[in-house]
């Protein structure tokens, strides 16, 4: 799979992309990156959450965020991550923990077979 870097211009990975045989058809595009940290911490902000710091080093960097409403407590490294738990929990509930057959379907898309 192709490598997109920083510096690439969406044409030219649009141009790498297709040359892998993706076909790009009239889609929004978006990708972790700096730009998407500040809307997925209000995104979570609009869902009810509130988000603090849950630890940080001695040198005061940020180790771990916490999203919190009445139902969860939500911990992890940013706020893509935090976000990402926050539909986990909404789509799924008390159930988020994974059947049998989707950790296999995990397994099988990340190129790992179960043994």
């Amino acid at each position: 799979m192709a490598q997109f870097g920083q510096d690439q211009t969406f044409a030219a990975a649009a141009e790498s992309a297709n040359q892998c045989g993706v076909v790009m058809i009239n889609k929004t595009t978006v990708a972790i990156a700096g730009n998407t940290f500040a809307p997925a911490l209000a995104a979570l902000k609009s869902a009810g959450f509130a988000v603090t710091v849950a630890s940080s080093n001695g040198a005061g960097e940020v180790q771990l965020l916490q999203a919190e409403n009445s139902a969860y407590r939500l911990i992890a490294e940013d706020a893509l991550q935090l976000l990402g738990l926050a539909k986990l929990v909404e789509v799924r509930g008390n159930s988020w923990l994974p059947e049998d057959s989707e950790v296999e379907e995990f397994l099988r898309l990340m190129g790992n077979s179960a043994r």
